[in-house]
């Protein structure tokens, strides 16, 4: 980080973000600029929250822009002021942190709110006492399997059962995953809990990690096309897997499942081991920038958030952010989950036993590409990893 500190005062990097909104900053003091990444396709009106509603909850004007993650970091090294808030994923979160670039949040609303999410979420928004984040979203990832199959379904908790489940059922039904997402998440978890990234301490040439990936990467390209993926699975690609007839089991999120909950039941991701502890969560948080020009009135914006979070989290464009999993509260689920139904107790109890992973390299995994075309060879691809991760643990 020291490297990257230098190198940013020397060559002075600003990131665009598209054009900055009209009336705010300086024109205009009391507007909050907030910055969305996945507002792209929303038409700047926000798509984790509902801020194209939240004029019925505050009079604090709301300007959303969209400045990808990639940027993110950079701007708030650089000290831009030009944005107020950022919804940040657990790594950068975890960055800047880390380097001590942080506003703490004072305010009592908050702090129910961050104590009414579950305690993984909560612990992760505080530093030495101090609030610094809140949690925004959070979408679990889980195996989705029809009634029908449940029944005589064998333990598929770590991935070797799993594997050998689907890849010996005969008859009508199919498993479905999406190219490399099945290794994606085995591979969070080998790095929460066999890597100590915090230490620069890691180490991919071990059974366990050569096994995951010649299992979940080998005998196809991910991007191939027609769409391949891990032997013994039928390609998802954009189909609707709540609709899928011969479904055996798939990788799915409750948003795709929440119309017919009663028919089917959801499962943790097989763990790689049983020393894994925890189920993968994807969580997002809300970041006040240190160098905002309105500190205070992004504070209120994020109260009138969690006063109203059920409301501005629904009916959303996106229907992945329709169903948050933050509350441990199973009160604090409406109608919409269909609370009294199996398969929300298991999504529940996933999220409840979730984890948050601090750090996640955003890579293009050239690696795996070149694995599959065989070009290199498995040890030549674990080791081109490796280097990687080595080399952005240390920028």
């Amino acid at each position: 980080m020291k490297k990257l500190f230098a190198f940013l005062a020397s060559a002075l990097i600003l990131c665009s973000c598209g054009q900055k909104p009209q009336n705010a900053g300086a024109e205009n003091p009391a507007e909050v600029v907030v910055n969305d990444p996945y507002s792209g396709m929303s038409g700047a009106l926000g798509s984790i929250i509902r801020f194209d509603r939240f004029s019925e909850y505050s009079d604090i004007p709301v300007s959303v822009v969209c400045c990808d993650y990639s940027e993110t970091v950079l701007k708030i090294l650089t000290e831009d002021s030009d944005i107020d808030i950022y919804f940040l994923n657990s790594s950068d979160a975890r960055k800047l942190i880390e380097s001590g670039i942080y506003e703490p949040i004072i305010s009592e609303t908050i702090e129910r709110h961050n104590e009414s999410c579950f305690d993984y979420l909560k612990d992760f928004c505080t530093v030495d006492g101090k609030t610094v984040l809140t949690p925004i979203m959070s979408s679990v990832t889980a195996i989705l399997v029809p009634n029908e199959a449940a029944d005589d379904m064998p333990d598929i908790s770590c991935i070797d059962g799993y594997l050998n489940w689907v890849r010996s059922c005969s008859g009508e039904r199919k498993a479905y995953t999406r190219g490399d997402d099945l290794y994606t998440f085995l591979n969070y978890q080998y790095e929460k809990y066999y890597c100590d990234f915090k230490s620069r301490t890691f180490d991919y040439d071990t059974e366990i990690y050569r096994h995951i990936y010649s299992e979940l990467l080998s005998g196809f390209e991910r991007y191939s096309n027609p769409p391949e993926t891990v032997v013994g699975f039928e390609s998802a690609g954009a189909k609707n897997l709540a609709e899928q007839k011969d479904l055996l089991a798939a990788e799915g999120g409750f948003w795709e499942f929440a119309d017919c909950a009663e028919g089917f039941r959801a499962f943790p991701i097989p763990k790689i081991s049983e020393k894994v502890g925890g189920n993968f969560v994807n969580a997002i948080f809300a970041y006040i920038n240190p160098y905002g020009k309105n500190k205070e009135a992004a504070v209120k914006v994020l109260e009138t958030i969690a006063e109203n979070y059920s409301d501005l989290t629904d009916g959303g464009i996106y229907e992945i952010f329709n169903y948050p999993f933050i509350k441990k509260g199973r009160e604090d689920y409406g109608e919409k989950y269909s609370p009294e139904s199996r398969l929300f107790g298991d999504f529940y109890a996933i999220a409840k036993n979730g984890f948050v992973h601090d750090y996640q390299l955003l890579s293009a995994r050239n690696d795996i590409d070149l694995y599959q075309s065989g070009k290199i060879s498995l040890d030549e691809a674990i080791e081109m990893y490796a280097r990687e991760v080595g080399a952005w643990l240390n920028e």
